[in-house]
């Protein structure tokens, strides 16, 4: 966190969310289980790679949330579909 050296502030937290494949097959993945790997796109986007697996077949849903240092907000959510 903090500034980078233009005083711009920078993301570096998200949240990740794992639902399915049944209502209560919830998971939280926690950023530091995860060692996210962060590449620098260019001077304002950057993309992050995340490793988990998923147990059981049938259809996942993956949240993922960030907030910058203002309070907006940014949510994706991405469907898996896992096949015996």
């Amino acid at each position: 966190t903090g500034t980078d050296a233009q005083g711009i502030y920078n993301n570096v937290m998200v949240c990740w969310e794992l639902y399915g494949p049944n209502e209560e097959d919830y998971r939280f993945l926690h950023w530091e289980d995860l060692e996210p790997q962060v590449i620098n796109l260019d001077d304002s986007r950057y993309k992050i790679e995340i490793n988990f697996s998923l147990e059981w077949p049938g259809t996942y849903r993956l949240r993922t949330a960030t907030v910058d240092m203002v309070g907006r907000t940014s949510v994706d959510w991405k469907t898996i579909v896992v096949e015996n």
